[in-house]
């Protein structure tokens, strides 16, 4: 018994040293918060693997959500400019992507669009990279009219104005 007369301890009335303090919770971390239906749902698909067939033409097994970053990449090297966005998002939301540091040559050229691959095989290890002087894309065609002229002559005329 307590000294509190009008307190009895028993079944169901534990003793007041022993009781929960008031503004304190007896469950400080609370009831651990679970995920969604939803959520749940959509990890469990994005994680079910799909086979595909690569580019040398062996059967993969791959998860989903990789399966849908290929794609993405896919259609940002194909030139869809909202998936290259969200592509460039995604790296540097994973610091996969630093801007700012020095980029590596990997021998990959930009080449202008009325310049036919063709010429600008001729033009880079001639004249190294673009861009160039007109001087330069004449004297690259001229060598390429010699290589191959049925390809040049399009190109050629166009440039002299001719239809």
């Amino acid at each position: 018994m307590s000294t509190d007369r009008d307190y009895e301890v028993g079944y169901g009335r534990p003793p007041k040293t022993s009781q929960f303090k008031k503004g304190r919770s007896g469950n400080p971390s609370g009831r651990p918060k679970t995920k969604g239906a939803v959520a749940v749902d959509l990890e469990a698909m994005l994680n079910a693997p799909v086979t595909t067939i690569d580019p040398t033409g062996r059967t993969r097994r791959i998860s989903r959500s990789e399966a849908l970053l290929r794609k993405q990449v896919d259609r940002a090297l194909g030139g869809d400019l909202r998936a290259l966005s969200a592509v460039f998002k995604q790296l540097i939301k994973h610091d996969a992507l630093k801007l700012g540091e020095e980029i590596h040559d990997y021998g990959a050229v930009v080449v202008p669009k009325d310049i036919p691959m063709d010429l600008a095989r001729i033009l880079v290890p001639t004249f190294g990279k673009p861009p160039w002087s007109t001087k330069e894309i004449v004297e690259a065609s001229i060598i390429w009219e010699k290589q191959s002229p049925a390809d040049a002559a399009p190109f050629i005329a166009k440039r002299r104005g001719k239809p």
